[in-house]
C-alpha cells in the first residue's frame, strides 16, 4: 500500500472539487462512441452563480498542487521567475536608458558642434571687429593728425591774419599821420612895448601843417608879465583867466589863423600883471624888463580841432617867453608841460 504525504494530501483538492472543475460529458445515444472533448457552450456542474478566480487565485492553486514538486521547490522557481522578470524588466530599463543616453549624446555632440561653429563665427566675428577697429583706429589717427594739421594751419593763417591786419593797422595810422591836420602856433609877434600907460600887444599866428583841412578849431591864451619862474605843477588848460583867440575855425592845409579870426590883422591884447594892483608896469619894472630880467613876458595857452579822420582829434598847448636880449623873440618857456602836440 502506498504511503501517502500529507501536506500532498492537504495540496490536494477535494474529489469533489476536481469532479466539479471536469467539464460535463454529453452522450449521443446507446452504442456511440463516448466523446470525451467537452462541448462549448454545454452545461457543466459549476455553479453559476460563484466568481471566477483572480490570476493570483490561479497561480496560488497552481503552487499548491503535488505534482509541482515541494514548496521549497516551488518558492525557488517563484522567485527565480521574479529574479528573471526583474531581469528582463532591467534590461528593458537599462535598454531604454542606453537609447536616452546615446541620444543625449547625440544631442550633446550636436550642442557641441554647433557651439564649436558658434564660436568659430564669434571668433572671425572678433577677428572682424578687431579689423575694423584696427581701420578705426587708424583712421581717427589719420584724423587727429589731418585735425592737428589743420590747427597749425588755422593758428598760422591767424597769426598771418593778425600780422596782417597790424601791419594795415600801422599803415592806416601812419597814413593819418601824414594825411591829418596838425595845427599849433607857428610865430608869435610883439606888436606893441609895454608902456606905464598902455599894455603890451602880442600876436599868436597859427598854421595848419598838415595835408588835411582841421575842423572846429578853437584857440584859447593868456599872456602877462610875471614875477619869477613859473610854478612845476600843471599849467592851466583854460577857463576863467584865458582869452578865446578863435572860435571853431576851419583851417585849410598851409593855411593860418590869426589870433582874432573876426579880424585877421587884429591883436590880442594881454594886460600886464604886477605886484601891486594895477594893469600897467612902473617904468622901473619896464627898464628891468628891457634888460632881460623880472618880470618876464608868457603866453601860455593851447588849441583843439577835429581831423577829416573819424574819432582822430588833434591838439596843441604851447608856452613860450619874450626876451628883449640880446637878441628879441619868444622861446620854450621849458615848462615839462608847456609845449606838446597830439
Amino acid at each position: 500500500m502506498d504511503e501517502i504525504n500529507p501536506q500532498d494530501a492537504k495540496d490536494k483538492p477535494p474529489a469533489d472539487e476536481r469532479n466539479k472543475n471536469t467539464p460535463a460529458i454529453v452522450s449521443h445515444g446507446v452504442g456511440a462512441p463516448e466523446n470525451k472533448t467537452p462541448v462549448r457552450g454545454a452545461e457543466t456542474s459549476k455553479p453559476t452563480d460563484k466568481p471566477t478566480p483572480s490570476r493570483y487565485q490561479r497561480f496560488r492553486g497552481w503552487l499548491r498542487k503535488p505534482e509541482h514538486g515541494s514548496l521549497s521547490d516551488r518558492v525557488i522557481a517563484f522567485f527565480t521567475i521574479v529574479i528573471a522578470v526583474a531581469a528582463v524588466m532591467q534590461y528593458v530599463i537599462f535598454s531604454r536608458q542606453l537609447d536616452e543616453m546615446r541620444r543625449a549624446g547625440a544631442d550633446t555632440q550636436h550642442l557641441a558642434d554647433a557651439a564649436g561653429k558658434q564660436a568659430a563665427a564669434a571668433k572671425a566675428q572678433t577677428e572682424k571687429m578687431a579689423e575694423l577697429v584696427g581701420i578705426a583706429k587708424s583712421g581717427a589717427d589719420n584724423t587727429r593728425q589731418a585735425l592737428k594739421l589743420s590747427g597749425e594751419q588755422v593758428q598760422a593763417a591767424k597769426r598771418s591774419a593778425k600780422a596782417a591786419e597790424d601791419t594795415v593797422r600801422q599803415t592806416y595810422q601812419s597814413m593819418r599821420s601824414v594825411e591829418r591836420a596838425w595845427v599849433g602856433p607857428a610865430d608869435y609877434e610883439l606888436t606893441n612895448n609895454p608902456t606905464t600907460k598902455e599894455t603890451a600887444k602880442v600876436r599868436i599866428i597859427f598854421k595848419n601843417t598838415g595835408r588835411t583841412p582841421a575842423l572846429d578849431f578853437t584857440a584859447y591864451a593868456i599872456a602877462y608879465f610875471r614875477f619869477g619862474e613859473l610854478p612845476k605843477g600843471e599849467l592851466p588848460a583854460g577857463g576863467p583867466g584865458y582869452d578865446q583867440l578863435i572860435s571853431r575855425a576851419i583851417v585849410f592845409p598851409n593855411a593860418t589863423a590869426i589870433a582874432d579870426r573876426e579880424a585877421e590883422r587884429d591883436t590880442v591884447v594881454v594886460k600886464l600883471r604886477q605886484r601891486a594892483i594895477t594893469k600897467f608896469l612902473t617904468q622901473e619894472e619896464i627898464d628891468a624888463w628891457g634888460e632881460g630880467h623880472s618880470p618876464y613876458l608868457y603866453i601860455i595857452g593851447h588849441s583843439a580841432y577835429d581831423t577829416v579822420f573819424e574819432g582822430l582829434k588833434g591838439e596843441t598847448g604851447f608856452c613860450v617867453i619874450y626876451f628883449p636880449k640880446p637878441k628879441p623873440g619868444f622861446i620854450n618857456c621849458g615848462h615839462p608841460q608847456g609845449n606838446y602836440a597830439k
